[in-house]
């Protein structure tokens, strides 16, 4: 009988130790911020405004010819309840007046066997404002139709 020689031991705890250092890294790295002059940073800045559940400042995101009539308790009414996460999409349009951002916010940890989640597709509108992009058209999550005074 030969003993297994200390050394590979050592080197496969080593190994195992790094993958667990890096997936702990992975896992608590916050997501890169964009830039906040961007459409992807406007509408970064906006869902995470949503998800803290900061409706006045995710509001202010919003293009006011567009969401004339709507103050932010219109936008509360209608965010989720739910925790969500977002993801940018490839593919994003650009002139100097307008931007298309498309993005997937997915619902619920998607464990399980066949997820516990869902998720969905939105495409954010932006227009060019005088100090920043806007959030124009009928952003997620819907509430306008609710709150406008002239329909």
């Amino acid at each position: 009988m030969t003993k297994e020689p200390r050394g590979r031991w050592l080197l496969g705890a080593g190994a195992i130790g790094l993958v667990l250092v890096l997936v702990f890294v992975a896992l608590s790295r916050e997501p890169v911020q964009l830039d906040a002059s961007s459409p992807e940073g406007v509408v970064q800045r906006y869902l995470q405004a949503i998800s803290d559940r900061d409706h006045e400042a995710a509001f202010d995101y919003l293009d006011p010819d567009s969401y004339e009539g709507c103050d932010p308790s219109d936008l509360a009414r209608n965010a989720p309840d739910e925790p969500f996460s977002a993801s940018m999409q490839e593919g994003e349009e650009y002139s100097s007046e307008r931007a298309f951002v498309e993005v997937t916010i997915r619902f619920g940890n998607g464990g399980g066997p066949f997820g516990d989640g869902w998720s969905q597709y939105e495409s954010f509108q932006l227009v060019a404002g005088a100090d920043s992009w806007l959030i124009t058209d009928e952003a997620w999550p819907y509430f306008g139709w609710d709150c406008r005074k002239d329909i």
